[in-house]
């Protein structure tokens, strides 16, 4: 079983997925976190994400190598965010990988995946943006694809469109 979370910044579907995740999981899940500490601001935010966790998960930080590190887990796991690691990839100019092991990780089992809908706002003024907004969109509709369920998230409230 699969499951997406997709919304805005700060439209609550980490916590969501958190929950969610917590509920169908039968022991203790994975959570794979690929945000990287750059700036106090992202300091901040991974440590929020932290507290909200408490110790109910077991906590990988991969930036890069999603799909070695899902695969080797057959416990439930929760990947947030795909959309910081779309970010990671482009900076490490990676970039003709992304399609590719986002095909792979929608094949992984047990999975519940938290990535940012950027598709609806003002189009980049920049080249990078603008890759980052073609890919971030890719891959949500290849995870998308392969999801059982999907959740569309604003305002701390999930509406489940698949």
């Amino acid at each position: 079983m699969n499951a997406l979370f997709i919304g805005p910044n700060k439209s609550g579907k980490s916590r969501l997925a958190l929950e969610y995740t917590l509920k169908i999981a039968q022991t203790k899940p994975y959570f794979i976190a690929t945000g990287i500490a750059v700036d106090e601001e992202m300091k901040k935010k991974i440590e929020l994400h932290k507290k909200e966790r408490k110790n109910s998960f077991i906590t990988i930080e991969e930036p890069l190598f999603i799909y070695e590190k899902l695969q080797s887990i057959k416990e439930y796991k929760l990947l947030d965010c795909l959309s910081f690691w779309v970010s990671n990839m482009l900076l490490s100019n990676k970039e003709n990988e992304i399609e590719n092991t986002a095909h792979n990780i929608s094949e992984i089992q047990n999975c519940v995946f938290v990535i940012n809908e950027v598709g609806a706002c003002v189009i980049p003024d920049n080249e990078l943006a603008r890759k980052f907004a073609h890919y971030n969109g890719i891959v949500a509709q290849i995870i998308a694809k392969k999801c059982d369920e999907v959740f569309l998230c604003s305002a701390g409230i999930s509406i489940k469109i698949k």
